[in-house]
């Protein structure tokens, strides 16, 4: 992968969440009171999350603008990589870094603003069998200030 900058030419803004994808069993299902085939909103204090990591998740860069922006990133020539970058914020956690890195890793510039004590937002794919459910918990995605894009909008124009 070159780490030569480019200037970017593709910008997605929206709410990046980390998803975990986990398998499960049925006792995870009951103890954590999920109806599967659903998405519903959690917070982090609920535990499922805690849990969902004993499960030895897949982590992937989620959230619906930065999986449209991963896919063009796929689709370019590899001459043009290095120029897509995704607008948002994180918090200061170690999913903020993952996804970081996972987009680094894919030739995807992340400008994110970071917030101290608050959680990156992440969403629990639990899986048990071949049924899901989705839990959302949108934590620091949803907190990009106005004086965050105003100090980088040379950047981002």
């Amino acid at each position: 992968m070159s780490t030569e900058k480019k200037a970017i030419k593709y910008l997605t803004f929206g709410s990046p969440l980390m998803d975990m994808i986990v398998d499960v069993d049925s006792d995870f299902v009951n103890r954590n009171n999920l109806k599967l085939d659903t998405t519903i909103h959690g917070n982090s204090e609920s535990g499922v999350f805690r849990e969902a990591r004993l499960y030895n998740p897949k982590y992937i860069a989620g959230g619906c603008s930065y999986n449209a922006i991963r896919v063009l990133n796929w689709m370019l020539p590899s001459d043009e990589r290095n120029s897509v970058a995704c607008l948002g914020s994180v918090g200061e956690d170690e999913d903020g870094v993952r996804y970081r890195n996972l987009l680094n890793e894919e030739s995807i510039i992340p400008l994110f603003e970071t917030f101290k004590g608050k959680e990156t937002g992440k969403c629990a794919v639990v899986c048990l069998n071949r049924e899901r459910t989705h839990i959302t918990d949108l934590g620091a995605s949803t907190l990009i200030s106005d004086e965050f894009v105003e100090e980088n909008w040379e950047t981002i124009k």
